[in-house]
């Protein structure tokens, strides 16, 4: 759930030249919905459909948007600058500790795709176990998603997927030869494989297998567990959870996942739906999983809150077992996350005796190791790390330097716990807490080869109608002069209550040691200051958050960083619903915007695959008071017939399985028909999705091309199109 920071620009409302290619106008076919006596017209029903014509329309769209954007002049070179910075930035990431192996992924310079490789964490030769960008590009470019080594380390059970789709292929790689076995397993998008304590066996989620006249959009529908025995027929695999059990609130669209720790004697199945901390609970006897019938006893619902990820990111706060106790972290009468004591036997959240679980912001991490859980928190991007012994003493811990922390594994049969550690300023690296002395780092990086000393951060403040402060971080040149003249681009997320962490992104350096701001606005909705401030940004309360954008934008400008002939505003996913809404509510206060995959048709997104689990953070059209939410949130209603918006790029992808390429098409048509400044251009990948799986080519090509047309709507003169 970590959020990609993609290198954009700047702005100025200068209107690209006429090309020789001219923008397709795709048909309008009005379909009209009632909802609770209110009608609302759709001019571009038909393209959810996909039929041909859709497709062709979308090819067209991209050739003028490629063409344009191509001739450029500042495009060429600023393309070179990106592809060097990126090529550069070898980091570690995604590390996965098993006894005294270290396994993480760095995609080494001249590879396309991140590469597995496995390390003794002591030191030592480091070996390459998977590149994916060396298979067969049949079906697209292969990526390498879930990683999960045995606990004996004999074998390693991974996913891998396709043209830049989510949807992969599990397979089983005996370690110490690189021998891939003959099972492959499809159907397994969010497998998360979970070894049995014997190494000879694993858990994964599973699609429901389609069957004749299926609907295809029914395919994330009852998700199952299933138990598969190395080297056996995957055809043999047992059941062992079911998502679609009667007394999950979540229903047939939760997705499953088994968690068996470390010398426990019970074993977990939740149902998580993907998109918010939470989920639902059962256990089973251990001996009754290992025996091949699971006896499952629901212990947690929904009104208990139990987090299975930490508030603000992606990374794992899954309960620690201690006989038959668990200690286990919930949002329970406790915004900011806390641990409670649970008794497996009878449990009672009401009634669990609260752990000392640490102070100073959100719980974001909990990594088990011998001498205690490590725990992570944060505050507005401040990181803290703390061990709270078995004893429940609490240590904190010092960091080398102030950084965000977005990766923590551990073996729980060991003693510390690695970390990655970064900022804006400063690539990722890997860590090892371990004891009360200073973290070691494990010099898995390579140094960058660009200066990155001459780069200031700092923070300001803007104030929200409600009197709210809304935190507005700063990343530019230490020598800038601030004359408000500088181009500027503001970004903002706000939902799921995923934070907007100091992040480091290769690809946004060369915009900034051009002379340009990057900001990020902390709005509600994200998960910065905790639950609550996830909560003041979610269904009804979302206008918060483009109106919280909108105040950083106006700090911005009121504090001479830039102004409005200078500023470009951007989102991404979820942040579409926060950019879409702030240009239409304010298009006199941006000279330029990006919209990434964006979620900008809100009253049809709950049909859509992902759509139903998407409901608990925006709301249904089921309800009145979720239609009105709904309405008010969504950028495609609110488009009006001639407004004069600004410059707009908006991408899709045409595998995307989260938000599909209809969505952003359907905003890039009805701004095309509806504004009067403009240009509105429409980029299309074809062999990409929601950017998970993506080269490092499409990364490169897709932040010059975005950079550039920020660049050229700002003024800049060196991305100014040539006159003839």
């Amino acid at each position: 759930m970590r959020k990609v920071l993609l290198a954009l620009g700047l702005s100025a409302a200068v209107a690209l030249p006429a090309v020789a290619q001219q923008v397709p106008t795709a048909p309008v076919q009005p379909v009209t919905d009632v909802y609770f006596g209110e009608t609302v017209v759709d001019g571009y029903r038909w393209m959810e459909a996909r039929p041909p014509e859709f497709d062709a329309w979308m090819k067209a769209q991209d050739a003028v948007t490629r063409s344009e954007i191509a001739a450029l002049p500042g495009r060429k070179a600023l393309g070179d600058e990106i592809a060097a910075i990126s090529a550069a930035a070898v980091v570690p990431s995604r590390p996965v500790q098993r006894g005294d192996q270290l396994y993480f992924q760095k995609r080494p310079s001249g590879a396309s795709v991140n590469r597995l490789y496995v390390r003794n964490i002591a030191g030592g030769p480091i070996r390459e176990l998977i590149a994916p960008d060396r298979l067969s590009d049949e079906g697209g470019a292969a990526s390498l998603q879930a990683v999960s080594p045995s606990p004996d380390n004999r074998y390693l059970a991974y996913t891998i997927g396709r043209g830049g789709s989510e949807d992969a292929v599990l397979h089983v790689m005996e370690i110490a030869t690189g021998k891939v076995l003959a099972e492959a397993i499809d159907g397994t998008r969010f497998a998360l494989p979970e070894w049995a304590p014997d190494s000879k066996s694993f858990y994964y989620s599973r699609l429901k297998a389609p069957g004749p006249g299926d609907d295809p959009e029914d395919r994330f529908k009852d998700q199952a567990l299933w138990r598969h025995v190395v080297g056996e027929d995957p055809a043999r695999d047992q059941l062992v959870f079911e998502a679609s059990r009667p007394d999950s609130t979540l229903g047939r669209d939760g997705g499953p996942l088994l968690y068996w720790p470390a010398r426990s004697n019970w074993v977990f199945a939740f149902i998580f739906d993907g998109v918010s901390p939470y989920g639902l609970a059962w256990v089973s006897p251990a001996t009754a999983v290992a025996a091949g019938k699971p006896v499952w006893r629901k212990i947690a619902a929904a009104e208990d809150r139990l987090m299975l990820v930490g508030l603000g990111g992606d990374q794992a706060a899954l309960p620690v077992v201690r006989g038959d106790r668990a200690w286990v972290a919930t949002t329970l009468n406790a915004p900011l996350g806390r641990f409670v004591d649970l008794d497996l036997k009878a449990p009672d959240f009401a009634r669990a005796s609260e752990i000392a679980s640490g102070t100073g912001g959100a719980l974001v991490a909990a990594t088990p190791a011998t001498d205690g859980l490590y725990v992570v928190r944060a505050e507005g991007g401040a990181y803290d790390v703390q061990r709270l012994g078995w004893d429940r003493s609490l240590t904190r811990l010092a960091t080398p330097f102030p950084a965000s922390i977005g990766f923590s594994t551990s073996d729980p049969d060991r003693s510390g716990v690695v970390m990655g550690l970064e900022s804006w300023a400063r690539p990722s690296e890997l860590f090892q807490f371990a004891g009360n002395g200073p973290a070691r780092s494990l010099a898995l990086a390579e140094p960058m080869p660009v200066d990155l000393s001459d780069i200031v951060i700092e923070r300001i403040e803007g104030r929200a109608a409600d009197g709210t402060r809304i935190p507005v971080d700063i990343m530019r040149l230490k020598s800038l002069k601030l004359d408000g003249r500088s181009p500027t681009m503001l970004e903002g997320y706000g939902a799921y209550g995923v934070s907007s962490d100091p992040i480091f992104s290769a690809r946004l350096i060369p915009f900034v040691k051009r002379g340009g701001i990057y900001a990020s606005a902390v709005v509600r909705g994200g998960g910065e200051y905790g639950e609550a401030w996830h909560l003041a940004g979610k269904e009804a309360s979302k206008p918060n958050t483009w109106r919280d954008f909108i105040a950083a934008a106006e700090a911005l400008i009121d504090k001479g960083y830039t102004s409005k002939d200078r500023l470009a505003g951007s989102g991404t996913s979820a942040g579409g619903i926060l950019i879409g809404r702030a240009v239409t509510e304010r298009p006199d206060l941006f000279a330029a915007a990006f919209m990434g995959v964006p979620m900008t048709d809100m009253l049809r997104f709950e049909t859509t695959p992902g759509g139903p689990a998407n409901v608990a953070e925006f709301g249904s059209i089921a309800t009145p008071e979720g239609y009105r939410a709904l309405k008010v949130m969504s950028p495609l209603v609110h488009v009006a017939d001639g407004v004069r918006y600004p410059p707009i790029l908006i991408t899709a992808g045409m595998n995307d399985g989260r938000v599909p390429a209809w969505v952003p098409a359907k905003m890039a048509a009805r701004l095309q028909a509806a504004s009067t400044g403009g240009p509105v251009r429409l980029r299309v990948d074809f062999d990409a999705g929601h950017g998970i799986g993506s080269t490092k080519g499409q990364r490169d090509a897709q932040a010059a091309d975005i950079q550039a047309f920020l660049l050229q709507a700002l003024g800049e003169p060196d991305f100014q199109p040539l006159r003839p």
